[in-house]
């Protein structure tokens, strides 16, 4: 077992149950700062990065949304892959958790700790999984990517001059709806302006130029 401490490690190594622990060679004990320092908040949520990195897999169980170092850690290490890491699924998901699995966690569902099956095994089957859905996702996003590129292409090549989402819905025989999202996107992505009222929407100057529009 490997321990990493934020503070105080020469204190804490003197306790009988950590003195035990480290003489028997069940312990490893790590500080990230000075034997003697402090407890500060900053030092406790620096030291995730460090636990990430040395653990294969890691588990949340409880996370508050963009609160806490629990959070903090688990967002910084999705974004650096130092370790796969599982969150907890329970029948009251905590906002944090949920969150998380959105950005690419793997979820854990609480009942498989009752199961009859070595842990190794259930991870091993859930990492297995998780790899086949991102695959699956990576194909549909590159799907939905490329349809929207050509949709784009299209709704530009539709307002060269200003033109109204009905307007441009009745041009393609489209829905108000679909093309009003289509067209909020690429205001958003900044390609087209709008302005007036009733509002009208347009390639942008600039995009004109570029694509001799």
């Amino acid at each position: 077992m490997i321990s990493i401490l934020p503070a105080q490690m020469k204190t804490t190594i003197r306790k009988k149950e950590w003195r035990e622990q480290i003489e028997s060679g069940n312990l490893l004990v790590i500080s990230i700062v000075h034997p003697e320092s402090k407890f500060e908040v900053f030092r406790a949520m620096n030291r995730n990065k460090y636990i990430y990195a040395l653990a294969d897999y890691t588990f949340v169980v409880h996370s508050r949304k963009e609160k806490g170092g629990t959070w903090a850690g688990a967002v910084e290490n999705l974004k650096n892959r130092w370790s796969k890491m599982f969150v907890r699924v329970s029948e009251n998901l905590p906002e944090g958790n949920e969150e998380l699995i959105h950005l690419g966690a793997i979820p854990f569902e609480e009942e498989l700790l009752d199961s009859d099956k070595p842990l190794e095994q259930i991870i091993s089957e859930k990492l297995s999984k998780h790899k086949e859905r991102s695959k699956t996702n990576k194909i549909n996003t590159e799907k939905q990517e490329k349809f929207f590129n050509q949709i784009t292409e299209l709704l530009l090549s539709e307002m060269k001059e200003p033109k109204a989402i009905k307007e441009i819905a009745e041009d393609l025989g489209l829905l108000e709806h679909q093309v009003e999202i289509w067209v909020k996107k690429l205001l958003e992505k900044g390609l087209i302006e709008s302005f007036g009222r009733p509002v009208k929407y347009t390639v942008k100057k600039q995009m004109k130029m570029f694509a001799g529009l």
